[in-house]
C-alpha cells in the first residue's frame, strides 16, 4: 500500500501553469522580434530601390498581333529597354 500525501501548503510551488505559459510565450516574442526585423528590412529595401531607380524616357512600341512573347522580348531587347531575353 501507498502512503498518503501531505496535502501542500498554498504558495509553497509555483502553478505548473505559469511556468508552461512562460515557456510557451518566449518563442512567440523571438517570432514576434524576428516578424519586426523582417518588416523593417523590407521597408529599407523598398525605399532604397525607389530612391535609386531612375525611369528613362518613355518609348513607343507598338506589338504586332499574333507575336509570341519570345518575339516581343527580342525587339524590347533590340531597343535597349531591356538587358536579355529569356
Amino acid at each position: 500500500m501507498s502512503k498518503p500525501r501531505k496535502p501542500k501548503k498554498a504558495g509553497t510551488s509555483p502553478p505548473k501553469k505559469s511556468v508552461t505559459l512562460a515557456r510557451a510565450a518566449a518563442p512567440r516574442r523571438r517570432i514576434r522580434a524576428w516578424a519586426g526585423v523582417a518588416v523593417a528590412a523590407t521597408a529599407v529595401a523598398t525605399v532604397a530601390a525607389a530612391v535609386a531607380w531612375r525611369p528613362g524616357a518613355p518609348v513607343a512600341l507598338t506589338v504586332p498581333e499574333g507575336a509570341s512573347l519570345s518575339e516581343v522580348a527580342d525587339t524590347l531587347s533590340a531597343r535597349g529597354i531591356i538587358r536579355a531575353p529569356r
